[in-house]
């Protein structure tokens, strides 16, 4: 579907998109048709932001339901920020003010960060603390 560039009021745009409860990957590749002309059109107007935040949700309940992400123990995402050489073992020990010894720790599933430990991470890596806990 290829929504018209003239500025619509967002009830028209409802009805010209009828944006629904995914069901179907026909109906999931649609939306998803539908987000991508959205968010690479650089000029939107109020109401295709609006357009926009309704089918993302919409697609995100889908993809909770269908394609769920599986739990990644902190441990884990350590050993993949290493081993992509995002940082090393001594880089992370520095970055949240802990020693080497307790750095291994993480790393090796023994021990947790703490809350500010996480977010400084969470920062560094641009993503949530949560990862981290």
């Amino acid at each position: 579907m290829t929504l018209t560039t003239e500025a619509k009021t967002y009830p028209a745009l409802l009805v010209e998109v009828e944006p629904k409860v995914i069901e179907t990957e026909e109906d999931y590749d649609r939306m998803l048709a539908i987000a991508q002309e959205l968010l690479f059109n650089k000029s939107k107007s109020p109401a295709e932001v609006q357009l926009l935040k309704l089918v993302v949700t919409l697609i995100e309940t889908y993809e909770e339901k269908h394609y769920p992400m599986p739990e990644v123990s902190p441990d884990r995402i350590f050993r993949h920020f290493i081993e992509v050489g995002a940082s090393t073992q001594t880089e992370l020990a520095s970055l949240i003010g802990t020693t080497p010894e307790e750095m291994a720790q993480f790393v090796s599933g023994e021990k947790v960060v703490d809350e500010v430990q996480a977010a400084i991470l969470g920062d560094r890596f641009k993503v949530s603390p949560t990862l981290f806990r």
